[in-house]
């Protein structure tokens, strides 16, 4: 099975989200950004904020939206939050920052219960009070 890498990004330029190809380059450090977006269709280079960088995690959510790195998930019938992260253990998963739930601090994720299970409500980048506002 081929698995699509896509990024996204926020522009440095208009705070929109670019996806595409992530290029990381020194190349580019006297062009006051070495980090960007390739977008393969229109050729276009955007640069980006490094910290928003996210990778598509080749999962969608139950209304078919494409997963990233950094978004933040809630469960359907739990109503549990969780940010998505790339984990230490070399895949991607769910991270917790609940009280009830530090015990879980990482599950990997399944691509069947994403798509049946899990809602995407926002990112780390835009909602960050999101993964902390609901404390059981």
């Amino acid at each position: 099975m081929k698995r699509e890498i896509i990024f996204r990004a926020k522009s440095v330029h208009n705070g929109e989200w670019v996806y595409g190809n992530f290029i990381h380059s020194k190349r580019f450090a006297g062009c006051g950004n070495e980090f960007r977006i390739h977008n393969p269709e229109t050729g276009l280079e955007s640069d980006v904020i490094p910290e928003t960088v996210g990778q598509f995690i080749g999962m969608e959510d139950i209304k078919t939206i494409a997963i990233y790195e950094g978004d933040i998930v809630q469960e359907y019938v739990m109503e549990d939050r969780f940010e998505i992260v790339f984990s230490d253990y070399g895949n991607w998963g769910m991270k917790s920052n609940y009280p009830i739930l530090k015990d879980m601090e990482y599950e990997t994720i399944d691509p069947s219960y994403a798509s049946t299970t899990l809602r995407i409500i926002g990112n780390i980048h835009e909602n960050p009070d999101l993964i902390t506002s609901q404390q059981k």
